[in-house]
């Protein structure tokens, strides 16, 4: 089995090296130290801070939006972006729109297909008697150290095969579905970031989107509890 999870492993290396930060980033900034911090940096690109909201108000990718700051033990660990709103029709090229933007991103990855609206779906209908839920996210970057992708492969391989004799019995379509678990299972382990957005439905045509810009290591993870 070493040898198979010496291949698996490097293939995987090979692929998470396409990112080469480690922290997410907003508008250039690191979304890691105080609130402070960001708040000078979004002054800079020219938002507007509204201190009875607590929020800010500015351009952010051709759209006039309000962005909100979420902090964790004094360091920020989410920036939250809501566009404007628009019509149940509108929400949908907005969506698409923002969709292609992102695949189209060498900086963000999916596992996931994230499929764009049908023009003729009718959302209201959808989110109101479905409790249908509108989304699609993104990885950002991931930690390199290649012991730690071997640990992690090892570790679920050994899970789900006996050996590599029982690995080489698999069809092709078997081995490259076992192989994208265990890139998922990686992604999601080493993972820094992610960026996500959704469609919030606020009146009886009224909806927006809000992208979340998280940085992993600073969000809660039970600490407090």
């Amino acid at each position: 089995m070493k040898r198979l999870f010496s291949v698996i492993s490097l293939l995987l290396v090979v692929f998470l090296s396409l990112a080469k930060d480690n922290t997410i980033k907003f508008l250039g900034h690191p979304v890691y130290g105080s609130k402070t911090a960001m708040h000078a940096h979004l002054l800079k690109k020219e938002f507007k801070y509204d201190s009875e909201l607590n929020c800010y108000f500015g351009k952010f990718n051709g759209k006039n939006s309000k962005i909100l700051l979420s902090t964790n033990h004094g360091k920020v660990d989410r920036v939250f972006v809501v566009f404007p709103t628009e019509t149940k029709n509108d929400i949908i090229y907005e969506y698409n729109g923002l969709l292609e933007q992102f695949d189209g991103n060498e900086k963000y990855t999916s596992l996931y297909e994230n499929e764009k609206i049908p023009l003729t779906e009718d959302i209201y209908e959808e989110i109101t008697f479905n409790n249908k839920r509108y989304g699609a996210s993104y990885y950002y970057t991931y930690d390199l150290d290649t012991s730690k992708v071997y640990e992690i492969v090892s570790e679920e391989l050994v899970k789900r095969i006996p050996s590599e004799d029982a690995y080489n019995e698999l069809s092709r379509k078997e081995q490259h579905d076992l192989n994208m678990q265990l890139l998922a299972i990686t992604f999601e382990k080493l993972c820094t970031g992610t960026v996500w957005f959704t469609i919030f439905k606020q009146g009886y045509d009224e909806y927006y989107i809000g992208l979340y810009y998280d940085n992993l290591n600073n969000r809660p993870k039970g600490e407090d509890l």
